[in-house]
């Protein structure tokens, strides 16, 4: 079983039952709808085609809304578009609204003129295009193209002197907020985030709307401020998405692979989330096979011990969504079974002082690491063992047994673990007894083969559980 989780952005065209069974079918984990992109009725019928789909398939699939955000950006276009070229002249409006063409279009912001000054750089679409201020004219910024690109709706503007844009959380961002805690995402990603301020805000509003306690709040990483004040963020969030291309704005590209361990370390010692995203096999959006260099780039993740990578515009606008799909999962597996990952969390454990349940957590992986265990089963109820774990990263597949389909997809972003919903364990002595039957019929064990099962009636401690090694 593949142990590194995948979400996949979906675009309008997968918003039919074939498109998703297609997606789920070729290794999708988690799929991710931004509603930069789709209106509400929209959002809401890919989730409703999804549940459906994960009924048909008997799987388990989860929901991770992107909601919009407070990032300068371009307003609308004719047509869809237009393609920039080297050398040309094009112009960003602030303050009113045009509807744009190839030579200017406008921005939602009404300031951005009296900061810049000529000879600055602006960045669209994540640094795709590249443009150099030439003049200022009242609230017209006139510009050359340094790098050319294709320019359209609702892509963000960045520069060096953009700091931080207020409010935080617009009226937009709370309603969208309000939205995805109504349609039940497993997940919500929010944006611009620098401070413990910041962080705390989005979970404020995420308590106040949520109507299931397992909805979980994700932080987009994308600047230097939230990359320094990432110990405080952690406190207040279940997980980061690490998005390099933003990050490549403002910070040196050779500090990135840096930082992107450095924050999943942090991850892994908090028991967070981590997942990385941005150009991922990002040639795959033309081509039918990725560059070397985007097979590196997956074995480093792999090496990093993130709990998952993200598909941005491989899957939302390329040519081979499902290519893609196959092409990561199978270097995901294969780079799993290959690579001697080690994990320093569980290293460190020999010289520390540990609470009683973490001592039964590393020490039920050093057991499975130790004997040819090949899955560790343990029934849950709300997933927070599941989850403290999956922090020490065993060899062994972790396999979630729940009642709960909410828990089930609230612990697919987690690192080895494959969660089933099953209701037939009425006891811990009818769990254990069940287990053999249950890894065969699911293909998680052969018979002959190790497996360590862990039950209890309760999730909040060790205490009172049961532990077995079994053969199958």
């Amino acid at each position: 079983m593949q142990k590194t989780k995948v979400i996949a952005t979906l675009n309008k065209s997968n918003f039919n039952k074939e498109s998703l069974k297609t997606l789920i079918n070729h290794g999708m984990n988690v799929a991710r709808i931004n509603l930069l992109h789709y209106s509400y009725d929209e959002a809401k019928l890919a989730v409703k085609l999804l549940r459906e789909v994960d009924e048909e398939l008997n799987t388990i699939t989860a929901i991770l809304i992107n909601i919009k955000d407070n990032k300068i950006r371009t307003n609308s276009f004719i047509n869809s578009g237009f393609a920039l070229k080297k050398g040309q002249n094009f112009s960003f409006l602030c303050g009113s609204e045009i509807i744009g063409d190839d030579t200017r279009c406008s921005i939602s912001n009404s300031y951005l003129h009296k900061i810049l000054s000529p000879s600055d750089k602006l960045f669209i679409d994540n640094g795709l295009i590249q443009l150099e201020v030439i003049e200022i004219q009242g609230r017209e910024i006139k510009c050359k193209v340094i790098v050319p690109g294709f320019i359209s709706a609702n892509k963000q503007l960045n520069c060096s002197k953009i700091k931080e844009q207020k409010p935080l959380i617009t009226t937009l961002m709370e309603k969208d907020i309000e939205f995805a805690c109504n349609i039940g995402a497993d997940f919500i990603s929010v944006s611009s985030v620098r401070t413990k301020s910041d962080i705390l805000l989005y979970f404020d509003k995420i308590l106040e709307y949520r109507k299931s306690s397992i909805t979980q709040l994700l932080c987009n990483v994308e600047n230097i401020d939230c990359i320094n004040n990432i110990d405080d963020i952690l406190s207040f969030c279940d997980g980061v998405i690490i998005c390099r291309n933003e990050m490549g704005i403002t910070i040196k590209y050779e500090e990135i692979p840096a930082i992107q361990k450095n924050i999943i370390n942090k991850c892994i010692k908090n028991n967070k989330i981590s997942i990385v995203a941005n150009q991922i096999l990002s040639s795959m959006i033309t081509f039918n096979k990725p560059n070397r260099s985007e097979i590196s780039d997956i074995l480093t993740i792999i090496s990093d011990n993130a709990d998952g990578v993200m598909l941005t515009r491989s899957t939302s606008i390329g040519n081979n969504p499902i290519e893609v799909l196959d092409t990561l999962c199978k270097l995901l597996k294969d780079g799993e079974n290959k690579l001697e990952i080690k994990n320093k969390i569980l290293e460190e454990c020999i010289n520390k002082t540990l609470g009683y349940d973490d001592i039964m957590y590393s020490s039920i992986v050093n057991m499975a690491n130790n004997f040819p265990t090949k899955a560790i089963l343990i029934n849950t109820l709300d997933g927070k063992k599941i989850k403290s774990i999956s922090k020490y990263r065993p060899k062994a597949n972790i396999i979630a047994i729940t009642p709960n389909k909410e828990v089930a997809r609230s612990l697919l972003l987690q690192y080895g673990v494959t969660p089933f919903v099953y209701n037939d364990f009425i006891s811990d002595n009818k769990f254990l007894d069940d287990c053999r039957n249950f890894v065969l019929k699911n293909k998680i064990a052969n018979r002959l083969d190790t497996i360590i099962v862990l039950t209890s009636n309760r999730d909040s401690s060790f205490k009172d559980n049961t532990l077995k090694i079994m053969t199958v």
